[in-house]
């Protein structure tokens, strides 16, 4: 399967995304300035590779914040005028950025009905009493 390139417009429409927020853009004057209709710009935003490359550049953009970011938490965790809440949520959420921290554990546990390991549980109880 060929993967189809993007256009210049896609591209540039791409880098407006981006900016959005900061310079105040909706989705109507992203079209304008690129000169596309509003329905081109819908219709790209379903497509799959230009999704994709949204998707990496968001994410290549948002690395360029971690310094800032981690610098943020650590003077949350290190101010004495911060609340002890506020300190765990921010530990929280680094620990969780290093892959640190997970919701859940999956264990998986065999258990046999052994007669023998039931004598040897029962002998270690009854020495402990």
């Amino acid at each position: 399967m060929t993967e189809k390139k993007l256009s210049l417009k896609q591209h540039r429409s791409i880098a407006l995304f981006l900016q959005k927020d900061y310079k105040g853009l909706n989705k109507g004057d992203i079209a304008a300035k690129v000169g596309v209709s509003d329905r081109t710009l819908r219709r790209w935003l379903q497509d799959k590779e230009y999704q994709g490359e949204l998707s990496r550049q968001s994410t290549a953009l948002m690395r360029h914040f971690l310094p800032t970011v981690y610098s943020e938490l650590r003077r949350i965790i290190s101010s004495d005028e911060t609340a002890d809440k506020t300190k765990i949520k921010a530990i929280e959420l680094f620990l969780r950025s290093q892959g640190l921290l997970k919701d859940r554990e999956h264990v998986n546990v065999t258990a046999t009905n052994d007669q023998d390991s039931d004598n040897s549980f029962a002998a270690i109880l009854a020495g402990l009493n």
